[in-house]
């Protein structure tokens, strides 16, 4: 770096030498990189990403993790099998670091990212050690999202669209990644859930959205009444209602909210687009044809994410293409298949 600065500097020859210190290397990485980053040598590119990947590490680990991390990838290439949480840590921040989001650790058990956007800067908080990232990953860092689930519906952007409901909203990831689409839209966030809720409350707050972004914690189900809430594994978005062969933990009562419920309380006549991730709970929406037709004919666009223990993907695309809409299944191996339906 000390190299590349003396290449660059406005300064020459012994002024340059002189006017270098290595205090000032943060602040020429964050202007002088963006700026002439690809006129770099290739060598000189490879130091300046692995140094701040190095940077990046240094802000969210201990000094065990990082010691964990040295040995056990670098060295003995076991991480993976030994440590799956630090390993999905690592591969987290450097992904971070390579797509200019910024990670930095707020607590221990809570990561702050921050970036810039349509001239517009966006900080979010996940859980350290959890799914979260994973959640993040998928929506922010890889790229195919939106070519796999928003694009079918053939949504022409803010024209369209000016209300959603976000049913399984967990902690706002995908709310985030529809507001960023759709800035003009209200999206309600639904999530029973107490401590995904509440993190759900402090990313919209941070970004002093609540007047675009707004939570309710219930559990989409189709009637008013009360469940229990119960947790499947260890993960934070393993929260569910319903009743199994073998039930899992109780863990509270949730009240329950219902889509004509949610038009109502927010004065609505049209859902332009729902988004469906409610563990198994489309079941009881799907097959209530009573409840189906209060709220499907004023639905324009669904994305649903279908439990297959609960509910086949086949029977709600019936339901669906019998109620005019145009579908699609997108099936990801290991993961919940996804059905996109939009209106023509």
């Amino acid at each position: 770096m000390y190299k590349y600065y003396l290449y660059r500097s406005p300064q020459k020859g012994a002024k340059a030498i002189s006017d270098f210190s290595f205090s000032k290397i943060p602040a020429y990485l964050k202007i002088r990189t963006g700026e002439l980053y690809a006129d770099m040598p290739e060598s000189m590119k490879k130091n300046v990403k692995v140094m701040r990947r190095l940077v990046g590490l240094f802000r969210v680990t201990t000094v065990h993790e990082l010691l964990q991390i040295i040995v056990h990838h670098f060295l003995t290439g076991k991480l993976a099998k030994l440590n799956p949480v630090l390993h999905r840590l690592f591969v987290f921040t450097i992904a971070c670091v390579d797509s200019r989001i910024r990670i930095s650790k707020h607590s221990d058990g809570l990561l702050l990212l921050n970036w810039t956007k349509e001239n517009r800067t966006i900080q979010f908080y996940v859980r350290k050690y959890s799914r979260d990232l994973l959640v993040f990953t998928q929506f922010f860092i890889e790229t195919d999202y939106f070519a796999k689930y928003i694009a079918p519906l053939k949504i022409k952007r803010t024209q369209e669209i000016k209300f959603i409901i976000d049913a399984g909203a967990n902690i706002g990831v995908s709310a985030f990644f529809f507001h960023a689409f759709f800035p003009d839209a209200i999206i309600v966030c639904v999530e029973p859930e107490g401590s995904n809720f509440k993190l759900l409350n402090k990313n919209i707050e941070v970004n002093n959205v609540s007047s675009k972004i707004v939570s309710v914690q219930r559990a989409l189900w189709n009637k008013l009444t009360e469940l229990e809430l119960m947790q499947r594994d260890w993960s934070n978005d393993g929260f569910h209602v319903m009743k199994k062969p073998a039930p899992d933990e109780a863990i509270s009562k949730i009240a329950t909210t219902t889509f004509p419920a949610l038009m109502q309380e927010f004065e609505r006549d049209q859902l332009d687009l729902v988004k469906i991730d409610i563990e198994g709970a489309e079941q009881v929406i799907f097959q209530d044809e009573s409840h189906l037709r209060q709220f499907l004919p004023k639905t324009r666009n669904l994305v649903i994410e279908v439990h297959e223990e609960f509910i086949s993907p086949g029977l709600i695309l019936d339901v669906l293409k019998n109620s005019g809409f145009e579908c699609k299944e997108e099936i990801i191996q290991g993961q919940p298949a996804v059905i996109i339906a939009h209106r023509n």
